[in-house]
């Protein structure tokens, strides 16, 4: 009977290590290492919606977030809700909420979950947080989502989502950038401190581009389609 338990509770684990799911009010699903850019601090044009989700039917999850970064800002300013726990700023390496927040089966975060940059800034700022799953022990288990979110007003970008007619092939590139296109558009690569380092033309159908000769980093690649709008990417140069 003992090892039968041990065994029950490591299944239990090994199931609940596949329950939370992060997405987009529009129901676009946040994926690990997801990037996102704007260039304005108002406040619905630069709130970052988004729901945590347990995609169970028969556990309960609790799920924390952390601050793990700061960049050009000491946080006074950023804000944030999770779980119906805001706060007026963030601080690194705290927490929240300090208990954690439960999630029932097949339910969610709730409408009024968000990350909020509320101060200009002449250089670009950043806060990148990790999303995590605690055991009844408060151990984490299974596999964590990291999301960055960027405030530079020099960057031609409100939403990283927004169009879909590019498709970015590989995010960690070495010689090469591979996109697949629906339309004839452009694409600009910049870099972390907002320095433009490539831009080209991108045809209908599949395109290489050469970045062999860029140094070793996190880039960020913004497209523009016929319409204005844009989509970016965080791009991983080895």
């Amino acid at each position: 009977m003992k090892k039968f338990f041990i065994l029950s509770t490591f299944l239990g684990f090994a199931l609940s290590n596949a329950q939370m799911l992060i997405k987009k009010h529009d129901g676009t699903v946040i994926n690990d290492g997801a990037v996102f850019s704007f260039n304005t601090f108002d406040d619905d044009a630069s709130k970052m919606y988004y729901r945590v989700i347990n995609s169970s039917t028969t556990e309960d999850i609790k799920v924390k977030m952390i601050c793990e970064s700061l960049e050009n800002s000491d946080g006074d300013s950023f804000q944030f809700c999770f779980g119906g726990y805001c706060m007026p700023f963030v601080m690194l390496n705290f927490n929240y909420p300090p208990e954690g927040y439960v999630i029932a089966p097949g339910s969610n975060s709730g409408d009024n979950d968000f990350l909020w940059n509320q101060k200009d800034y002449d250089a670009p700022m950043s806060a990148s947080f990790k999303f995590y799953q605690v055991d009844a022990f408060d151990n984490e288990i299974g596999t964590p989502i990291r999301v960055k979110y960027i405030y530079d007003k020099n960057l031609a970008v409100t939403d990283v989502n927004a169009v879909k007619d590019v498709l970015v092939k590989n995010t960690v590139v070495t010689n090469s950038l591979e996109l697949n296109s629906k339309i004839n558009t452009s694409f600009q690569l910049f870099d972390m401190n907002s320095k433009l380092v490539l831009n080209s033309d991108i045809k209908v159908g599949d395109n290489k581009v050469n970045v062999q000769n860029l140094a070793t980093g996190v880039y960020i690649l913004n497209i523009k389609n016929a319409n204005g709008k844009n989509q970016t990417q965080k791009i991983m140069k080895k």
